[in-house]
C-alpha cells in the first residue's frame, strides 16, 4: 500500500475476515499471536514503572529477541537479505503494538474498501 493508513486498512481488512475462516488451527494461532504480543507489551510497561524483578523481565525480552534474531537471521540468509536486519530492533519494538491494534480494531473498527465494507 502507498500509505501507512491504506496499509493500516489493508491489515485490518485481512484480520476482519479471519473470523470466518473454518480452520481452528488459525483461530489458535491467531490468538496466541495476540496473547504473545500483548504479553510483551506487559513485560515492557513492567520494565518501565515497576523496579521489581526488572532483571526477570530483561531476561525473558533478550531471549525472545535472540531466538527471533537466529530464525530471521537464518531465513534472510537464505534468501540472501541479510540487509532487512537493519531494521530488526525498530521492528521488534513497534511490532508487538502494531498486532494489538489491529487485532483489536478488526474486531470493532468498519473498513470501506473498493465500494464494499467490511465490518469488525
Amino acid at each position: 500500500e502507498k500509505t501507512l493508513l491504506d496499509f493500516l486498512h489493508q491489515r485490518i481488512r485481512w484480520a476482519s475476515k479471519s473470523k470466518y475462516y473454518r480452520d481452528g488451527w488459525i483461530h489458535y494461532f491467531g490468538v496466541l499471536t495476540f496473547l504473545i504480543n500483548l504479553t510483551i507489551i506487559f513485560i515492557c510497561l513492567q520494565l518501565i514503572f515497576v523496579e521489581q524483578n526488572r532483571g526477570v523481565y530483561i531476561i525473558l525480552m533478550l531471549t525472545k529477541w535472540l531466538i527471533d534474531f537466529i530464525l530471521l537471521f537464518l531465513v534472510s540468509s537464505f534468501f540472501k537479505r541479510r540487509k532487512v536486519l537493519t531494521y530488526f530492533l525498530p521492528v521488534q519494538l513497534i511490532y508487538p503494538v502494531y498486532i494489538l491494534v489491529v487485532g483489536v480494531l478488526s474486531t470493532f473498527l468498519k473498513i470501506r474498501w473498493k465500494g464494499r465494507i467490511y465490518n469488525g
